[in-house]
């Protein structure tokens, strides 16, 4: 099990939190996990490549094949900008 888990969005954030851990505790028990939701700009993933190689571990990225709109269907879920959302039954 790894004592760092690090929530990686691909963004600098990200990044800059995955440095200093990596920095503070090494890289050895170093988790950079991403959720990936096949709908990111393709420099993100080309981010996340340059990212690994500087912070010097792999992401770990997880994901079921859909995408953000593919799950909204499967689920009957109409998405929208307001808190409360609507189901189609």
């Amino acid at each position: 099990m790894s004592d760092h888990v690090v929530m990686f969005s691909g963004g600098i954030t990200s990044w800059a939190v995955a440095k200093r851990v990596a920095i503070r505790h090494g890289t050895n028990d170093l988790v950079l996990l991403f959720a990936d939701t096949l709908a990111e700009d393709p420099d993100l993933y080309r981010f996340n490549r340059d990212a690994e190689r500087n912070v010097g571990v792999a992401i770990t990225v997880v994901r079921d094949g859909r995408t953000p709109q593919q799950v909204g269907r499967d689920r009957k879920h109409l998405g929208n900008t307001q808190v409360a959302t609507a189901r189609i039954c």
